[in-house]
């Protein structure tokens, strides 16, 4: 029987909703609720972030939607190819959001957001965020908002050294399950750094090698008897059994 340990997070509340955070190199697991629209962002790739930052790479991640309220959105890349010209224009009138893709979500749907990709998680979203370790966020545009009488700190420069210009396709949503004995799956993940699932555990689930498990809806007991309950992620080494007749789970292995 292999080991199971529950993971504690960093907690950071901010004005705007909050996060929970769980450094498990070579990733980083964020959990975010958003209470309010979040500033419009994009992440530098690793050639910029090792000339400019010097730092070792720069930030790819994937979003998993875990709840969302009716008719909730996100911003997810550019509706149209634009300049960078545009793009600084549209910054400064206050345009921006109009040149944004501003998809409808809902829980279950995946995103890539790749380094270079403008983005924003907006209000009554929450996300399972997976990503590599790295702090280099550029802040693209905060709807004019005040913190405490000012406006925020922005990163325009920046922003426009590593943003991707051109428009930025929607993907479509498959959440068709393959039926396996004892639970129903779908792969969410592949193209970056990991591997991660979606599993409806209907009777049990075998986990082999070093696995994070994020209870999405429902609960079940690990073979050991640890308890798994939504909202909670496992990490789990070795062979490992998950025991439930309704329990939905994220299932992420690094690559």
């Amino acid at each position: 029987m292999g080991n199971v340990k529950k993971l504690t997070p960093e907690t950071v509340n901010f004005i705007w909703g909050e996060t929970r955070d769980f450094y498990v190199p070579p990733l980083l697991i964020k959990l975010v609720e958003a209470k309010d629209d979040l500033s419009i962002q994009v992440h530098p790739d690793t050639d910029y972030a090792k000339k400019v930052e010097g730092k070792p790479n720069g930030k790819n991640e994937f979003w998993y939607i875990t709840g969302a309220e009716e008719n909730a959105t996100i911003y997810y890349g550019f509706n149209k190819d634009l300049t960078k010209e545009n793009i600084k224009s549209c910054l400064e009138d206050g345009s921006i959001c109009n040149h944004l893709n501003l998809v409808k979500v809902n829980e279950g749907d995946g995103f890539y957001v790749k380094a270079g990709t403008v983005h924003a998680i907006r209000g009554g979203v929450k996300i399972l965020e997976i990503q590599e370790i790295s702090d280099l966020t550029y802040r693209f545009y905060d709807y004019n908002r005040l913190q405490n009488g000012k406006p925020r700190e922005l990163h325009i420069e920046k922003s426009l050294d590593v943003v991707t210009v051109d428009k930025t396709e929607i993907p479509k949503q498959c959440k068709d399950l393959t039926y396996k004995d004892g639970y129903k799956f779908r792969e969410i993940a592949s193209e970056f750094f990991f591997t991660a699932s979606e599993i409806l555990v209907e009777k049990s689930f075998e986990i082999a090698g070093k696995t994070l498990v994020y209870a999405v809806d429902g609960g079940g007991e690990f073979s050991g008897g640890e308890r798994i309950n939504k909202g909670d992620l496992f990490l789990c080494e070795g062979a490992n059994e998950l025991i439930s007749n309704s329990l939905k789970i994220v299932e992420i292995k690094a690559k």
